[in-house]
């Protein structure tokens, strides 16, 4: 599926263990400029995350209290 403007891309991911709650979770550029950041008011084992922010080709950081993993964006939603 390709992206468009009525489409915007989306970033999803499932962990292998889970994400207790109160865990202050973010979504920033490369650079570091943060995207969105909330405290998970719930255990959670998966996020998915839209926003027009997003754009294919780049690289975002994905955090999770101490544990951080990047992701570049394809033109498939990234798992």
């Amino acid at each position: 599926m390709a992206f468009t403007r009525s489409t915007p891309p989306t970033w999803r991911k499932l962990f292998f263990y889970d994400i207790e709650a109160g865990t202050k979770v973010s979504i920033s550029a490369e650079d570091g400029t943060e995207i969105y950041t909330f405290e998970s008011s719930k255990t959670f084992s998966g996020i998915v995350f839209s926003c027009p922010e997003l754009e294919q080709g780049k690289t975002y950081i994905f955090t999770a209290g101490e544990e951080s993993q990047t992701v570049t964006l394809d033109e498939v939603n990234v798992q």
